[in-house]
């Protein structure tokens, strides 16, 4: 094979050469349901390599692709269709998998499953690194491609998810040899060759306008059921959360948009958005739970909860008038609202589902709500996070006024997590030094991993008990971001052991031996044990030694507890 750069002719004869086989499918009692991820991957490439302006990234991969698919047959190499999936998918999913998407999630499992199954065969690892070597050449990244094109989604997760160990054919002789030259072939193409590819690239060249489309009615040809059979799908839960927030809205004269990560200084926007919660059936977790996720309807993040609207309502009026007619349909149990204040490096949307995440792991019957400060939602903005704190605490009374003004609301309990109890003390001492309420205007406050100066909490901590029923603080001697913030600080934080944070008026909960969450700071929002504690307090069990699971540890001054 010549390693001369691609040219038009070359492009054109790789596209009018047969493929070998027809589609590979899945099989089960009703018929075909998807092509395998190789195969699924390749058409696509060879269809979307012809589109106005494909980038010359894509256009390099398919030609890659399609020569080792129309010369794969040729001697000396002579190796079957299911080493072409193989390669395919080696090379084109080589530059995918570095983010922490999902997208890029199930690129890793997929390559996974095929790296395992080639671990001992020294020839195939060789044909796997030319592969990957051909798709790092061409600069190529699949996520984008792969979750638009529904049936290279489909069967690039039917492929990560497959339980079966993978059979790999046998290694074909020179596969290395041959991905060597299409990797110098590629190198050797110049992007404007490929743009003149790109112009002359004709899907159909793939034998016919029907075969094109072929992949496309594949999918829409299954029933539903097929989907839920093979991939134990189910529908995700609805949840509304109504929300407070001073971030500038992406359209202001659109009530229906989004929110940025600026503040808006002095204004306060009331509204209500739509999450969807996947609901695990699966509880091992693993590789299928995340899997089958992806495939919920109305829910393609699979793992986590989604927004799915946005209302923005036009005054705070407005607002009070719609989580009344919630409250005038609900029972008398489903009155207590559950309000959440998120901490550091936080979106709208990234706040919007964990409050609906933590609604749905509490059982929460009542109304869902949220106040989102203007956090810049970025690992690198801190010290911004910070400033909007202080930026945000009018807004946030406010926020909290309006609510506890809501006659039909039984009861408010509310759960601050990290900076968010920063936030959560300075204002509420703003309000009780300014404007006290009459009574206790909350039930139950939650803190969890407060990122705030130990000697600032106990200073103010008598605010809480003015403030509600029950104050709990969940604390960990190996929270990794609130040890961060005390080098950034030089102050001990309040949720970070030890010593324990220890005050009357609060129950402290040491959470290190079960808070298994991201830089174990997460685990009022992930850990279940956590989270089941809540419940009981929630539920009224508000003694720590009548509650499961924790133990008392007598200090000198006060008691706390652990799990």
């Amino acid at each position: 094979m010549s390693n001369a750069p691609y040219q038009v002719a070359d492009a054109q004869a790789m596209l009018a050469a047969p493929v070998p086989t027809p589609y590979s499918l899945f099989i089960d009692e009703d018929g075909p349901l998807l092509p395998t991820a190789g195969r699924a991957i390749f058409d696509y490439l060879r269809i979307a390599a012809g589109r106005r302006r494909a980038s010359p990234a894509k256009v390099a991969v398919a030609l890659a692709i399609c020569d080792v698919w129309t010369r794969g047959g040729e001697e000396p190499w002579e190796w079957s269709p299911d080493a072409d999936e193989l390669i395919t998918i080696g090379a084109a999913t080589a530059g995918t998998g570095q983010t922490e998407s999902d997208a890029s999630e199930v690129v890793r499992l997929a390559r996974s499953r095929i790296e395992v199954a080639i671990e001992g065969d020294g020839t195939w690892r060789q044909i796997w690194s030319a592969a990957t070597a051909v798709g790092a050449q061409t600069g190529f990244s699949l996520e984008r491609d792969a979750v638009r094109a529904s049936v290279v989604w489909r069967a690039l997760i039917a492929f990560a998810a497959d339980p079966r160990p993978l059979a790999v054919p046998v290694a074909p002789d020179g596969a290395s040899l041959m991905l060597d030259a299409v990797r110098s072939r590629v190198e050797a193409t110049t992007a404007e060759q490929l743009s003149a590819i790109n112009r002359e690239w004709r899907p159909v060249a793939l034998g016919s306008t029907e075969e094109a489309s072929s992949l496309r009615r594949t999918v829409e040809r299954l029933p539903p059921a097929a989907h839920e059979r093979i991939l134990n799908t189910q529908d995700p839960q609805r949840v509304n959360v109504w929300f407070g927030t001073n971030r500038e809205p992406s359209a202001r004269s659109n009530p229906l948009s989004g929110y940025t990560n600026s503040i808006a200084r002095d204004d306060l926007f009331y509204g209500r958005c739509e999450v969807n919660v996947p609901e695990a059936r699966d509880a091992t977790g693993g590789l299928r739970r995340f899997v089958t996720g992806w495939l919920r309807r109305g829910s393609p993040d699979g793992r986590h909860p989604r927004v799915e609207s946005r209302r923005r309502f036009d005054d705070e009026a407005a607002f009070i008038d719609d989580l009344e007619a919630e409250l005038a349909r609900s029972e008398p149990q489903e009155r207590t609202a559950l309000v959440f204040i998120h901490g550091y490096r936080t979106s709208f949307d990234r706040a919007a589902a964990s409050t609906a995440q933590l609604a749905v792991n509490l059982k929460h019957q009542g109304p869902a709500a949220m106040f989102t400060w203007a956090s810049r939602g970025s690992l690198l903005h801190y010290r911004h996070d910070e400033r909007m704190i202080e930026a945000s605490r009018a807004q946030l009374v406010r926020f909290l006024q309006t609510l506890t003004s809501i006659a039909d609301l039984d009861h408010i309990d509310l759960v601050a997590h990290s900076l968010g109890n920063r936030l959560f003390l300075r204002s509420l001492t703003d309000w009780f030094t300014t404007n006290p309420p009459a009574s206790a205007p909350l039930r139950n406050i939650f803190l969890g991993a407060p990122d705030i100066a130990q000697s600032e909490m106990l200073r103010s901590a008598s605010i809480y008990a003015r403030a509600a029923t029950k104050t709990t603080m969940y604390g960990s001697d190996s929270d990794s971001a609130l040890l961060a913030s005390k080098l950034m600080n030089g102050e001990v934080r309040a949720g970070l052991m030890p010593p324990p944070m220890l005050t009357g008026g609060i129950d402290t909960i040491e959470t290190s031996a079960v808070d298994a969450s991201n830089l174990r700071h997460n685990g009022l929002v992930d850990a279940r044990p956590v989270q089941s504690d809540m419940f009981l307090v929630q539920d009224g069990k508000l003694d720590p030694d009548v509650r499961p699971s924790l133990r008392r540890v007598n200090s000198r001054t006060l008691p706390y507890w652990r799990f």
